[in-house]
Parts: structure tokens; sequence; C-alpha cells
């Protein structure tokens, strides 16, 4: 065969190959029924009424208009006439309404007599006329309205029913009917000046009622002497005046102090602010990096850190210095999905993704080489979030099947078997924020995450992510409103950090019972991953929780108070979790859960023996796993027992005790405050030898407090009243 002869018989083939192709195509467009028809009308039935009998029906396509029948086919009522048709059976007479289902009319009739038409301006009265029923009216003059200080009036028409809606003209008379002017309410715009003596410093034009906001600066430098802005004149009494709403014109002096200044050094760079004595501390912000943190001192040397939250009398002076901190990682917050997987790094966060989301089946593309048995191993060992699930997988042509499924946590905590003693010397609940309080750092924070449950709203929180709950997740809106109920009723904005970690540490274990039941049951082997002691829900909802949820809460509300703390688990005699907490740059452990220490399985009281303590004193107790925050040391040194105490006899005292004297002390103030099943504590900071046995009893001879028990727990000595 020659090659030309080839050649056309592979071009007879190919035309062969295209009819056919166009004849099995014709073929399944009629076999199949493909039609390209479009989608049929529907249509309606409206029913036409007068005193229930049917006049007739009429058959209406969807969305169109109801049509009106030929007055001829109603029947007539002698001395009366037929005016309209009601559509709600409220006998009015309504517009024809749009057809989207099966409809009935009702015949409106009126008597046939005069009716009263009349034209108000506010309540006076412009015109009255006389009109025959189903008559026409014209509409009435245009009107004015003089402005007042808070509205311009422009008229656009007459209302007949007071619906705010402009009628049509002519208006078919049916009833007796009274037309009020309708206006439009526009804002007055006022203008403002605001001046630094003779200079000009911000102008511009506002809303009558929105507030003024001065965008420059709170201070200024004269003869290197500091003044800070105190407030606005308007009519030049030398008094500061409000300007949180403009009312009109304005014309607005800067008033200056050097007195009860707030005075901040930035790194050599000075920022200052009028702050009034005993109020909150209005520390200046700055933009940082995401590892860097400000701290505040109070000394040019930065040695002494400021631990209040409450502006002195007098001027007060504080250097700020830009440190480096524990970066945490967002990476899983911040992760963009995508089905294409390149590199084991991008399968971790995904498979972490998937897990923190819930996701029960995902195909992956996976672009690189891998075993797929060492590939899981590693994941489930990097994982990122706390969760019992289980995966399935199927691997073909490069193409990864993620099957996975999850516990249901939909089980109640076990009855309270507890009795928490009362402990004296706490904290009180300030109680001052009220219930519609919002003003919580968390809803200053910028970066957000759309969460779904208490793991999710518990994960963000930590990571420094305002969560974002819709609407119609009303189970998890309460939970966070109960969560900030408990910062409303613990926290006032003038504590120190340390004074809200402690408030948080007290009522956790005041408030909330260590699930003893679950635990055993885990300890048995069995599945307990359903309980809500692990999770939010068991703290705030059910006040009964085990280590899981209880590090969790704290590290919840310390941050959503702007405190950075995280949950970290780890072994000691059994499985556990705590927390670390970041103040003034310093980590510390805190332990809520070993804070409630239960004696003889029989009740529970409150110790600060694991409140803001290192890692070298927690190791007696529990090592670390570095699961999570993995290098994040807690070397912070603070002594609850010597910054807090107790008034007795008029007298500041604090809980250390440099002899028995101090033990005395504290014995005789526990002796007026406590009740039956209470505690004190106190911290021995004197040499007693092997035990305190001898001094404690010297200590209560010449105390007025008899009949009590005591445990010790290091230093710490912890007096029980039954």
């Amino acid at each position: 065969m020659t090659f030309n002869r080839f050649k056309e018989n592979i071009n007879k083939l190919a035309k062969k190959i295209i009819v056919f192709i166009i004849i099995l195509f014709s073929f399944l467009l009629v076999g199949c029924n493909i039609s390209f028809q479009p989608k049929p009308n529907k249509y309606y039935n409206v029913s036409y009424y007068c005193q229930d009998a049917l006049v007739c029906i009429k058959t209406i396509k969807e969305n169109e208009k109801a049509v009106e029948i030929e007055e001829s086919e109603l029947p007539t009522i002698e001395g009366y006439l037929f005016v309209g048709w009601d559509a709600n059976d409220d006998g009015e007479v309504d517009e024809l309404p749009i057809v989207t289902a099966n409809i009935s009319l009702n015949a409106i009739y009126r008597e046939d007599k005069e009716y009263t038409v009349a034209f108000y301006l506010d309540e006076k009265l412009l015109n009255s006329s006389a009109y025959r029923l189903n008559n026409f009216v014209e509409s009435f003059d245009e009107q004015t309205k003089e402005s007042d200080a808070m509205y311009q009036y422009k008229f656009i028409g007459w209302d007949a029913n007071e619906d705010g809606i402009a009628e049509s003209f002519p208006y078919k008379v049916t009833n007796d009917v009274n037309f009020h002017a309708l206006f439009e309410k526009v804002l007055n715009v006022y203008e403002y000046e605001m001046y630094d003596g003779e200079t000009l410093l911000q102008k511009g034009k506002l809303e009558y009622g929105s507030e003024i906001i001065y965008t420059g600066e709170v201070f200024k430098i004269v003869d290197e002497r500091i003044y800070g802005l105190i407030g606005w004149d308007s009519n030049n009494d030398g008094i500061a005046d409000d300007i949180s709403s403009i009312k009109g014109n304005m014309v607005l002096k800067a008033l200056y102090t050097d007195k009860q200044l707030l005075i901040m050094n930035i790194e050599g760079k000075i920022y200052a602010k009028y702050n009034k004595a005993n109020e909150k501390l209005d520390l200046v912000s700055i933009d940082l990096e995401s590892a860097q943190k400000l701290v505040w001192y109070t000394n040019k040397e930065c040695t002494s850190y400021l631990d209040t939250n409450i502006m002195p009398i007098g001027n007060f002076y504080l250097y700020g210095k830009i440190e480096e901190t524990y970066s945490i990682d967002t990476s899983l917050l911040d992760f963009v999905p995508d089905d294409s997987i390149d590199s084991k790094e991008e399968f971790f966060l995904m498979f972490n993704y998937c897990i923190f989301n819930k996701i029960y089946n995902k195909t992956l593309n996976m672009n690189f080489e891998f075993d797929l048995d060492t590939l899981l191993n590693e994941a489930r060992d990097k994982t990122l979030v706390d969760g019992s699930y289980k995966v399935e997988t199927k691997y073909s042509f490069k193409k990864l099947e993620l099957s996975f499924s999850y516990p249901v946590v939909n089980t109640t905590a076990s009855e309270v078997i507890y009795e928490q003693y009362q402990a004296c010397g706490l904290l009180n609940y300030p109680n001052t924020r009220g219930s519609d309080f919002n003003d919580f750092y968390i809803e200053s924070v910028t970066k957000t995450y759309h969460v779904n449950d208490s793991e999710q709203l518990y994960y963000c929180l930590e990571h420094g992510y305002r969560p974002i709950i819709s609407e119609e997740n009303t189970q998890l809106n309460q939970l966070y409103n109960e969560m900030k109920n408990v910062l409303r009723l613990i926290i006032d904005d003038k504590m120190s950090d340390y004074d809200k970690a402690l408030a948080i540490y007290e009522w956790m274990i005041m408030e909330v019972t260590y699930d003893k039941k679950v635990y055993n049951l885990s300890a048995s082997g069995q599945q307990v991953t359903q309980y809500h002691c692990f999770y939010l829900e068991g703290v705030f909802n059910e006040h009964l929780a085990v280590c899981d949820g209880i590090s969790k809460a704290y590290a919840a509300l310390a941050n959503m108070e702007g405190i950075r703390c995280v949950r970290v688990t780890g072994k000691g005699s059994v499985n556990h979790a705590w927390n670390k907490i970041c103040i003034n740059n310093n980590w510390y452990v805190v332990d809520a859960t070993s804070g409630g220490t239960i004696i003889n399985g029989e009740f529970e009281i409150l110790t600060h023996s694991f409140f803001l303590v290192t890692d070298e004193f927690f190791a007696a107790y529990y090592l670390e796993d570095g699961k999570y925050y993995n290098g994040l040391k807690a070397e912070g040194v603070y002594n609850y027992y010597q910054n807090y105490g107790f008034n007795y006899l008029l007298k500041d005292k604090d809980f250390s005790c440099d002899s028995i004297k101090d033990m005395t002390e504290i014995l005789n103030w526990f002796s007026t405050v406590c009740k039956t099943n209470s505690t004190c504590e106190m911290y021995i900071n004197f040499d007693y030898g092997d035990k305190i046995d001898d001094e404690l009893q010297e200590a209560m001879s010449i105390s007025i407090l008899k009949g009590i028990s005591y445990i010790s727990n290091g230093n710490v000595l912890i007096i029980i009243k039954k």
C-alpha cells in the first residue's frame, strides 16, 4: 500500500467516526429526553366573596397581581356601596395582593353618605371638607415646618393611616379620613473648631448628637515641662465641658495641667496623659511584633515591675521596655486550606485543620513521596489541638481520602460528691461591671475566627483570636456569655494582672468541684471523652470538671482579660493538665485543679500553693510532656502569701509568717472570721525543723482559736476549722 493510499483510508475512517459521534449524540438527546423548554408557569385561584357568598373565581399567574372584577358582578346592597377588597380579614380596604398561593378576598361595603376629609399640620387643622363615598380627593397644599436644633424637615406628602408612608392622589374616599403632613427628618450638621491658644488644632463638621473625637496629641512639652490635656472649654469659663454630643456650632479651647499626669517613657520616647487619681491607668499602646511585649517598670533602671492598675495621687512616671516574649503558634488559625498538598508540613496542618473543624471526609492531592503509615503516625504526634478522633484512609493515584469520626460530647457530668470548705482571706468579688458590660480586652482584638463548639472557642481565646459565633448557635452563645458573666462578677478594671489571675484561680477552685466519678471511670479504662467535665461546658454550665476542663477554662478567662495564658499537659502519678501564665513578661505555673485539694476523699479545700509558681517547684508534682508550647519556661518568682493578706485591728497583714507572733496574729484573725468548715493559709518563712507541730501549738496557746486541725505542703500551712 502506498503512502497516499494509506492517507486516503485514514481520512475516510475519520469522517465515519465524526458521523457516528453526531448520530450517537443525537440519539442521546432524544433517548434522555433532554428538553430546553422553560419551566412551566404556576397558576393560583383567587376567590372573591361577598358576605360569605362566593361571587367568582379568577385564575392568576404566580407573582402577578390579583385583578378587579366588574362591579356588575357584585350584589347590590341598598344604602351601601362597594369600596374595595379585604385581603387579610381586618375589615379594611387593602391593595390587591400579589398572588403566590390560593387566596380569598372579601368585598367591603360602606354606607352611602358624606364622609369628612381633614388635613392637619401636627395638631393644627388646615382644612376640612365633606365628600360622598367613592369620590376622589386631591392633595392639599405642600407644607413647611421650621427646623429645630436637631432636625431640618422636608415635606414628602400626606399620611392617612399613620404608617409613615405618603398616600397617592387622587385618593378614593371610603371612610372618614384625617391626613397628616409627613416630613422627612434630616439631622442638622454643625461645625466645630478646636484651639490651643490661638493655634487651630482641629476642625470639622458633624451631625447633631455626634461625639467630637480629638485625634491630636493629648500632651505638650513647653520649656521642658510636660502638660496634659484635661478637656475642652466651650464657653470661656475655664471648666472642661462635655463634648460627647454636639448640639450646635462650637469653638473649643484646650485646657492643660501639669498635675496628675501619667508620664510614660518608652525607650526614650515620651507619652503623657491626664489620669484621675484612683482611676484605671490609661496606658498607651504601641504596635509590636507578634513575639514582643511592652513591659512597664516604675524605675529608670527597669528593675521594678509595675504591680498596680490604679493611678496614684500626683504625677506618676512609668518606663516601658519592649521585650521579647514567647511566640504562640497561630498557624492553625491562619491556615487557608488547599487540597493540593506539596509537603509533610502542609499535610500536618491540613490534618489538624480537619480535626479542629470536625471535618468528616477530605480528599487530598498528594504531590510528594511518603510512606502512609509513617506520615499518619507523625501527624498524630504533631497534633496542635486536643480531641478524640478516629481516621481511616484510602490512597491511590496520588489521592489520599481521609475519613474522620468524632465522639459526641453530650453527657452531663456526675453528681457532686465533695463539700467545698469556705476559704477565708479570698479576694472580694467586686461585681462592678454590670450585666451589660462587654468592654473585655478580647473585644478589641482584630484577628477573628468563626467558632462552632467549645473546643474551638477555648483554642481561639488561648491563641489570642476573638471568637465569632453565629446567632443560630444559641448553646455556644449562652456558654460564652456565662464566661463573660463570671468575669463581670469577679474582675474590676482597676485590678492588676496579678489580681485578675488570682480572682480567676480562686473562683475556679471555690465554684468548680473536681469530678472524681468520671476520673475513676477513666482510670478503669472506660471511654469518658463524651463527658462535659473535659470541656468548658463542665466548668461554666455544671461547675463540675476535671483538669482538662479547668485548665481550658482558666486559659480562656485569662486571655479574655488580655493576660497571655496557655494550657500545658504532663504526668505525675496520673496524666494531668495545668496552665502557664505571663504577667509582666514573666511566665508562671498555675494549677487550679491541684489548688482545690481533696482531703480524705471527703471535702475540698483551697490552697494557693499552686498559684504563680516555677517549673522547678512544680516538677516535684508533675513533669511537662512538651506536647504543647514546648520551650516555654516558667521561671517567674512570686509569693502569694507575701503579697496578699488581711486587715486585723486596723492593721494590714500578709499571710507570710516570720515568727510565732505572726502565726498567732493570723490565728486570732481567723478566729474572728471563720465559720464551721472553713480554712485559712499561712506561709512559714522561718526555720521550724522537721515539723511545724511545736511552733503551731505555741501559737495556739497564745491565740484565742481552738479546736482546729491542719495540713502542710512544704512551707504552706493550712488551718482547718470543722
